[in-house]
């Protein structure tokens, strides 16, 4: 078993790897001659992949994909036209695999050891430690997704630990929710965004302002409520902690930057490590944008072809470059085909949505959300799109797929609304099911890593979800 377990997991490896590298192909040079490769390699990756994923997952990807060769053969469909059908989303795939290199470029630089320096200096109370905590996880969550969580947790906790809170893990969790949950918003570099985007026909460039303010004045509302929240309880920490642990921590904090200063003479300063990521974070934008314009890529491709070279040259500049490219063959051998979840339930609902084009019953879907929003009215129906992705999400469906369908169902122009705003309706959904969905990605990380039910997890954050949604709710009316 543990043999055939081995060379499955050899498989999804070349798979997945060939799978992408053939997408972007395709895609920068337009070779029309790849789709069928495309297509093919888009069935074994969903073939390998369901074995491997979680139940909920292999329930949903089933369901896709029979319910979607259901309908194309009720239409009627040859084989090869069949086969033409699988291989929508790879875009969104290339992107979640492209980006753990950059998380490769923080590990080598260790940017982790400089987030807990930066903790164990600024412990002067409970709300400065959560705001420090919140805005670092919304700075790294720009540029590596689902990949921040283990790394802010694992970077703090030491830190979090020495000041004795009563309740250590819900501070940590929520602190680093609040800051990632956010970042989803607007970063380029974010899956809800990116196929909010993608599906809506929205540039990024024309709304990235809009989207960065709500996910700014969104980290800004999580602050103010866990500061009305402490101050309420009455368990605020004093100043400092007590001399005594406020001198241990600079002596560690010392202890470190010196040792650092012999390994890494050009980089001591944990701050300068922080700015550093800020100075990636806006030339990865920059590029991203100028790229964009000049390209008819879209923003998710062109983000997943620069993720690998800028996360290389990235390792060249803190002379990390022979690491780096150890590390990312470890993880194309050893991490790639942990994504199985991903590609099963991605690639069959991608399948599903061309069956719905190709076997014509998505006019009915579109019918369907036109009544509704008829009856409700638009301004109403807008404001209820980011409850139905929420829904979706306490079923068990993953926010992106859950938001490819609703986008699919929806035409902006007969509901009398504009594009724009069914986006940020979208991306607004994506962040409440980030935040509270029991069954994302999200939750199920922390779940592991504290210990804790997600729906335990869920309800730490109601409060700050529901702030969120009515603050949404009044930029969808405003604007």
């Amino acid at each position: 078993m543990g043999t055939i377990s081995r060379y499955s997991q050899i498989a999804r490896s070349i798979v997945f790897t060939l799978a992408v590298i053939i997408f972007l192909v395709y895609k920068i040079g337009d070779f029309h001659q790849l789709a069928p490769m495309i297509s093919i390699l888009s069935i074994i990756a969903i073939l390998l992949s369901i074995p491997a994923s979680s139940l909920t997952t292999k329930i949903f990807a089933l369901l896709f994909l029979v319910t979607g060769t259901w309908l194309v053969m009720q239409k009627g469909i040859d084989p090869y036209n069949y086969l033409y059908i699988y291989g929508d989303m790879l875009y969104l795939l290339s992107l979640f695999a492209m980006l753990p290199f950059l998380a490769i470029t923080l590990k080598l630089g260790r940017y982790d050891q400089s987030i807990e320096e930066i903790l164990s200096k600024k412990t002067r109370s409970v709300t400065s430690l959560h705001r420090t905590i919140s805005s670092i996880s919304f700075l790294l969550s720009s540029i590596l997704n689902l990949a921040t969580i283990p790394i802010m947790y694992y970077s703090i906790k030491g830190a979090v630990e020495k000041i004795g809170l009563k309740h250590t893990d819900k501070f940590m969790c929520l602190a680093i929710l609040n800051g990632y949950a956010v970042s989803v918003a607007w970063s380029p570099f974010s899956g809800g965004v990116a196929i909010a985007l993608e599906t809506t026909k929205v540039p990024w460039s024309s709304v990235f302002y809009k989207l960065f303010i709500i996910g700014l004045l969104g980290l800004f509302l999580n602050w103010l409520i866990f500061w009305l929240i402490e101050r309420r309880s009455g368990s605020r920490r004093p100043e400092i902690p007590s001399d005594e642990h406020h001198q241990t921590l600079s002596e560690m904090a010392s202890a470190q930057e010196s040792e650092k200063a012999v390994h890494q003479p050009f980089i001591q300063k944990p701050i300068a490590k922080i700015w550093q990521i800020v100075l990636v974070i806006l030339l990865l934008i920059s590029v991203n944008v100028g790229l964009t314009g000049l390209w008819s890529l879209g923003l998710v491709v062109t983000t997943s072809i620069l993720a690998f070279p800028c996360a290389f040259l990235w390792a060249l500049a803190l002379k990390q470059g022979t690491a780096f490219l150890g590390e990312a063959r470890s993880y194309v051998i050893n991490k790639m085909p942990g994504m199985a979840d991903q590609f099963a339930i991605f690639l069959s609902t991608g399948f599903f949505v061309q069956a719905l084009q190709y076997s014509g019953y998505n006019h009915y879907v579109i019918e369907s959300m036109l009544q509704f929003n008829h009856a409700v009215g638009s301004s109403l129906f807008l404001l209820i799109v980011p409850l139905i992705t929420l829904g979706f999400g306490f079923m068990g469906m993953h926010p992106i797929t859950a938001i490819t369908l609703l986008a699919e169902a929806m035409n902006p122009l007969a509901l009398g609304i504009s594009a724009e705003h069914l986006a940020i309706a979208l991306v607004g959904g994506a962040v409440m099911t980030f935040s509270i969905g029991p069954f994302s990605g999200t939750l199920n990380m922390f779940s592991v890593i504290i210990r804790q039910g997600t729906f335990r997890i869920a309800a730490w954050n109601l409060l700050y979800t529901l702030v969120f949604f009515l603050f949404l709710a009044l930029v969808l009316l405003v604007i």
